[in-house]
């Protein structure tokens, strides 16, 4: 989910690492700011998906990412 500062978080399982934080296998029961895209200062417009162990979420110059289980 993307708040309206354009933060990422995430929860949920991460088996495949589908949350975007450091350690896979390490569920999340509260909703966590994803590392990457807060140390980057990166601004998320929005998470298009989250699905099959990958999620993907668009930055405000329409930049693509995806991280998690390469799987489609």
């Amino acid at each position: 989910m993307v708040d309206s500062l354009g933060k990422a978080w995430s929860f949920g399982l991460n088996n495949f690492g589908q949350l975007g934080l450091e350690h896979e296998n390490d569920d999340i029961i509260e909703p966590t700011t994803i590392p990457f895209f807060r140390v980057s200062n990166i601004f998320v417009t929005s998470v298009i998906a989250s699905c099959f162990g990958g999620s993907f979420a668009i930055d405000d110059s329409g930049q693509a990412y995806r991280w998690g289980a390469n799987q489609v």
